[in-house]
């Protein structure tokens, strides 16, 4: 009996497995080289419904493919650290809807245009931030022209050059298995700890480049604003036919998820439908292990097309424009998707303002405490960070290429909606500061330069007023100066230039303003009597001024040089202020009584006192 009643149960067993197997093998695998004459006709054998034609991927040579489809490496087992993120809601969330769009979610977009990582492996970069821009904008409600647009180039070059990260991805070469681009966003870091350095910058302050930047540019980009996330996790449900339907959980609670596929000829070549090929069962265990060569994102699915929504990297003419409709587990896709929980504050208030001077538009305005919410700014300058709840606040602006002032602001929501929160735009990569002639300041710029740098001012007719470096470094790896500026010039609003060599290329960028004043004279020795030395006191910009008074003579005013003597000019280098001891010559005969002017004049104007 017991062995008639297994045969029962297992016979159906065997049969649907079978079955699988059977199918499976009528199925005709693509090639990497296949031609386009014989994926359209494998197309057409297995019953397919899409199209491919050439473009740019598939008309790669086989080395140049071989660099942007770097075959992920499997990690020494005693390296394999980072456990699956658990979250035991996904596997009770309610049950999906039919179709899901993160392209249009109730009549808005919430993540920005198609990229193109051009012909290095970065995929994994794009699909990193495809993943965070559409989590983060939909945790603080940014949609449309204001979904924020994350830089590729900052996890590339910068996470991907320092340790551990670089031991998991780093520059064109691809990542492995590990998701450690992922970790890379969050505050906690590997599992050694954060480095300092985690989050990712706005595209505008670090816009993509395929080919690796100065060591000056990376130093500098870890000052930028930077979005951190609260923590990172792999959808990995025990039984791996439920992969879809937590990826879609997934996809409608937290935002685009990061996945990886195996990429073909047919997959390069896709035009249009919906893509289906045979590698659909998982090659290892854990099944995340399974082999791909290229990194993805999910933005949303059809269960009409029981398919997913594929956002590739390879620019808008590729696919659907972008796009690829792919049906669920094909390519491999199923196997490894991964989420970005995003962190912060949340709440009904805002943060508003402008920005004002050289730039208004595409600045990124971040509003944080222990987690950062943003906005850029529009074609007015206006911004209003949102989603903001009671409590104390750092705003700070950042745009590559400029500075701002203030640097930062510090607001305070008790309430309501603060307002008002403006900024000034300066053109220049340096750090703000504010300097009067004559006196010495600091001037900052965003380059380290291999030598002693030249620092020059420019007027509204861009004539050149030269400033004086005082530091007497030869060897100048520093990004600052201390500088004297006592050339002449009409008072007036300087444009300050620094010019000087960084990796071996030349630099030549404006760094801030300052203003030259007039020559002024605060005040006098009371009730000075001619042929007596009195004491003048103002500011006259550390030169030796010329002095002379005004009177009345002969029913004409005529004016009669003093003496300086000699020693007495006191300059203050960082007020500006000058005491000076002058002898005023008596007055000559016939002198008539009138009104006696003292004056002050420094070859930049004159400064006058009754």
């Amino acid at each position: 009996m017991r062995t008639k009643f297994l045969r029962v149960l297992l016979a159906p067993l065997l049969f649907a497995v079978g079955a699988f197997q059977t199918h499976a093998q009528t199925k005709i695998a693509f090639a990497p080289d296949d031609d386009l004459e014989t994926i359209r006709q494998k197309i057409k054998d297995n019953g397919y419904n899409f199209t491919v034609r050439e473009n740019w991927v598939y008309n790669l040579s086989k080395a140049e493919k071989a660099k942007i489809f770097p075959l992920k490496q499997l990690p020494p087992q005693d390296q394999r650290t980072i456990a699956p993120f658990s979250d035991s809601s996904l596997g009770m969330m309610r049950k999906a809807p039919a179709g899901f769009d993160w392209r249009n979610y109730n009549g808005h977009s919430y993540i920005g245009a198609v990229r193109n990582q051009k012909r290095i492996g970065s995929c994994y970069a794009f699909a990193a931030n495809a993943c965070a821009e559409t989590t983060y904008n939909y945790r603080y409600g940014l949609c449309d022209a204001n979904c924020v647009d994350l830089s590729e180039s900052y996890l590339v070059w910068t996470l991907g050059s320092a340790s551990p990260y670089s031991a998991h991805f780093g520059g064109g070469a691809g990542a492995d298995y590990e998701y450690y681009e992922l970790m890379a966003l969050t505050l906690a870091g590997p599992p050694e700890g954060a480095i300092g350095i985690e989050g990712v910058c706005s595209e505008a302050n670090f816009p993509y480049t395929e080919t690796q930047p100065s060591s000056a540019v990376i130093e500098a980009s870890k000052q930028f604003p930077r979005i951190l996330f609260k923590a990172w996790g792999r959808v990995y449900p025990q039984n791996y036919a439920d992969t879809t339907e937590q990826i879609k959980n997934v996809i409608s609670t937290y935002g685009t998820v990061d996945a990886a596929v195996l990429t073909t000829s047919a997959f390069s070549a896709y035009s249009s439908g919906i893509y289906e090929d045979s590698y659909t069962t998982p090659t290892t265990n854990p099944y995340y292990y399974s082999k791909s060569n290229h990194a993805i994102s999910l933005v949303g699915w059809s269960d009409a097309d029981q398919a997913w929504i594929l956002r590739n990297s390879w620019g808008s003419t590729w696919g659907e424009n972008g796009y690829m409709r792919i049906k669920y587990f094909s390519a491999g896709v199923n196997f490894a998707a991964c989420y970005l929980e995003a962190q912060g504050v949340a709440g009904q208030y805002s943060v508003s303002g402008t920005i004002s001077g050289d730039t208004q538009s595409g600045v990124l305005v971040s509003v944080s405490d222990s987690g950062t919410a943003s906005a850029a700014s529009n074609a007015d300058g206006a911004f209003s960070v949102t989603g903001l709840a009671d409590g104390t606040y750092a705003v700070t602006p950042a745009k590559s290429g400029y500075t701002f002032i203030p640097d930062s602001r510090t607001v305070n929501i008790e309430g309501g909606n603060v307002t008002g929160c403006d900024f000034t735009a300066i053109l220049g990569g340096g750090a703000e500061f504010d300097a009067t002639i004559g006196t010495s300041f600091v001037a900052s710029f965003s380059q380290e330069l291999g030598r002693k740098p030249s620092i020059y001012a420019l007027d509204a007719n861009d004539k050149k007023k030269t400033v004086k470096v005082t530091s007497s470094t030869k060897d100048f790896p520093q990004n600052y100066a201390d500088c004297l500026w006592t050339a002449k010039g009409i008072p007036g609003n300087y444009a300050l230039w620094v010019k000087g060599k960084s990796d071996g290329e030349i630099v030549n960028e404006q760094i801030g303003e300052v203003t030259l004043l007039a020559p002024t004279v605060e005040s006098a020795s009371d009730d000075f009597v001619p042929g007596e030395t009195i004491e003048i006191v103002g500011q006259f910009f550390g030169r030796k001024p010329k002095a002379y008074f005004t009177y009345d003579c002969c029913g004409k005013s005529k004016k009669k040089t003093c003496k300086i003597v000699k020693g007495s000019i006191l300059f203050d280098p960082n007020s500006g202020e000058s005491s000076l001891d002058i002898f005023v010559p008596s007055f000559p005969k016939g002198t008539e009584e009138g009104t006696i002017l003292f004056w002050i004049d420094s070859g930049t104007g004159a400064g006058g006192y009754p």
